[in-house]
């Protein structure tokens, strides 16, 4: 019964597709993936694994940002100095 894993991997692919996608639990067919449809999912586990690598790197830009506004003064004094030097 591929219909399952064909529809699964429908779902996953057009996840990636779309930026927005939200996305909701799955449950993984019964049988086992049928061969013909080994690549195709290959396909899918790298991009999946590409996507979150990515959002790995988005996290850590956001963080490093969250630190970069926490050294700003937040108690509305202006006696700080006029530059942050966020390269250093």
């Amino acid at each position: 019964m591929s219909d399952a894993w064909v529809a699964l991997l429908d779902r996953f692919e057009a996840d990636l597709d779309e930026a927005t996608a939200v996305l909701a639990p799955w449950t993984p067919p019964t049988t086992p993936i049928p061969a013909h449809l080994h690549d195709r999912a290959h396909t899918v586990l790298r991009r999946q694994q590409e996507r979150i690598a990515l959002m790995g790197q988005v996290l850590d830009d956001v963080r490093h940002q969250l630190e970069v506004l926490r050294m700003v003064p937040a108690d509305g004094r202006w006696d700080a100095p006029a530059y942050l030097d966020v390269n250093g």
